[in-house]
């Protein structure tokens, strides 16, 4: 798949969907451009992180404390929405992370 079949199919997921991208500063597999490139071209909601590290860098706890609080905060804002089905995943105090389904790009 080339650069331009991920945009297009960035652009073809629907604007509901939540995408939180996590890109690492030294990242030689996913430039950090082309995630940005991804980014400017999702239509949803959509968060852009930049980490320490590359593609594989252990990441600290703060990045993941930061997706929690990010996944946390849609949540609350959506909660009646009947698309998120709520099942216990791994937390801190008590959070709960949705079980979320990615799109078919066919």
């Amino acid at each position: 798949m080339n650069d331009i079949d991920n945009i297009r199919s960035v652009r073809r997921m629907s604007p509901q969907q939540v995408i939180i991208f996590i890109v690492g500063k030294d990242d030689d597999i996913v430039l950090p451009s082309n995630s940005e490139r991804l980014y400017k071209n999702f239509r949803g909601r959509k968060h852009y992180l930049v980490v320490d590290g590359n593609h594989v860098t252990r990441r600290k706890r703060k990045v993941f404390e930061d997706v929690l609080r990010l996944l946390d905060q849609y949540i609350l804002e959506n909660e009646s929405l009947p698309q998120f089905q709520m099942a216990p995943a791994f937390s801190t105090e008590c959070r709960l992370a949705p079980v979320l389904t990615f799109p078919s790009f066919r």
